[in-house]
């Protein structure tokens, strides 16, 4: 297993900034290990088969949110194909569009928003310009928005961020299938871990499963020491150069994965000043796909004043599959209330009673990732003073410690796979840099 030697590089995490900052460093000729917790790659992203079907869940990251440079990248490199999201889009209750007096609010927000001399969070700059009754609609629909899309807390975020992000158009969303000569890979996203694993496997790469990082020891001046806990007991492994690839979620909630760090630094603090919010997936298998005698065959989205306010079908896959989506600040709550909730929204909007809803499901999955202790929620978003924070951080442990994620990017798109991609080479970009330096 390697474990008394030294490497170049050691990488926490298997996810996907993890496997890009792999690859790439291992292309370069450098002696890389990886060191994953869990027992698969991927992080938040989550891609199984249901059993005895051809039905495929996705747990964890779904849609491609736009032509995004470095996703499609490895999408082509791995053969696998992007299939543009459609299907008919129902709004039950009082959602609907923008209306020409919450147009006329929004064209107001984006004015104000361009003399805003000091960034500030969404519900300050909320409170500030729009505080009249006659803006409820208005402040209603822009929070909906950053919680439920951004998984924001309002509280917390940033206004010019979420701005920025909302203006930039980044074309239609996609799912990931596989293409029938790359079978092998699997579908959705995870095939698309499988062909960054394998491409970094193929590079010389070293990867270990089940070794959860308890200690990252910066006391001497050359190599840093890793201590991990696995099923075999401890171990220990030293680089130059550490990349943390770490949620800041188990940081800010003191999760048993977040590891100690020598001699002790300023990182909690730091990781509580980011952004990263919780959401949660709740998977229905039915006997059939009932909302087609309703809305018809091509059902894409839901979207209604209900608790767990959007769902979505698996079209144009003809699986009898539906995927309710909770996301927020708050949204971490029991199975069976969750499960209860989810009944009920589904009766409000096909009109159809729980009790029935329940005999014809035949099969659910919760996926609440705040419950995940590698991950204690699931993605991250912008907040003001971003740049500085993310300085702060890099700047513990100079030219020796490295953060990449999605939560670790100071420009759009955050909270995506395409910025932990990103983010995993530009770090490995750095550090090649930073070894040709020393070389020299």
């Amino acid at each position: 297993m390697d474990r008394s030697t030294q490497w170049d590089t050691i990488i926490i995490g298997a996810g996907a900034a993890g496997l890009s900052c792999g690859v790439k460093l291992a292309q370069a000729g450098q002696r890389v290990l990886i060191l994953e917790a869990r027992d698969r790659p991927g992080g938040r992203i989550w891609t199984f088969a249901e059993p005895n079907s051809q039905i495929y869940i996705e747990a964890g990251a779904e849609f491609i949110h736009g032509n995004l440079p470095f996703t499609f990248q490895w999408l082509h490199q791995a053969g696998l194909k992007a299939i543009p999201v459609e299907g008919k889009q129902v709004r039950i209750g009082a959602i609907s569009h923008r209306t020409s007096t919450t147009a006329n609010h929004w064209q107001q927000f984006y004015e104000q928003l361009s003399h805003l001399q000091h960034d500030m969070p969404l519900l300050a700059f909320l409170d500030k310009f729009f505080p009249a009754p006659a803006y409820h609609d208005f402040r209603k629909q822009v929070l909906r928005f950053a919680i439920g899309y951004d998984a924001a807390d309002p509280q917390k975020v940033s206004v010019q961020a979420l701005a920025q992000e909302w203006q930039t158009e980044e074309g239609p969303n996609y799912r990931i299938e596989s293409s029938s000569h790359k079978a092998s890979l699997g579908f959705g996203y995870g095939a698309f871990i499988n062909t960054m694993q394998q491409a970094y496997e193929q590079a010389g790469g070293k990867l270990i499963f089940r070794h959860q990082v308890k200690q990252m020891d910066f006391s001497s001046p050359t190599y840093a020491q890793i201590k991990t806990e696995s099923p075999v007991g401890p171990a220990s492994f030293e680089a130059r150069s550490i990349v943390c690839t770490l949620p800041p979620g188990i940081f800010q909630h003191s999760s048993s994965a977040a590891p100690q760090v020598v001699p002790t630094s300023a990182l909690p603090d730091l990781m509580q000043r980011l952004g990263f919010g919780n959401s949660i997936k709740i998977v229905f298998i039915w006997q059939n796909a009932w909302w087609t005698d309703i809305w018809g065959p091509d059902l894409g989205f839901i979207f209604a004043e209900t608790d767990i306010p959007t769902w979505w079908t698996a079209y144009p896959q003809p699986w009898p599959v539906l995927t309710g989506w909770l996301s927020g600040k708050n949204s971490s709550r029991p199975s069976k209330s969750l499960l209860n909730q989810a009944f009920s929204s589904l009766s409000a909007i096909s009109r159809m009673p729980p009790e029935k809803l329940r005999k014809i499901s035949t099969k659910y999955y919760i996926f609440d990732w705040f419950r995940d202790p590698f991950a204690c929620g699931s993605y991250g978003y912008p907040v003001p003073q971003l740049n500085p924070i993310l300085q702060n951080l890099q700047q513990l442990f100079p030219q020796r410690l490295y953060f990449a994620g999605e939560s670790y990017v100071s420009r759009p798109p955050w909270g995506t796979v395409e910025s932990a991609i990103r983010s995993g080479q530009e770090v490995a970009e750095c550090i090649l840099k930073q070894s040709f330096t020393n070389f020299e």
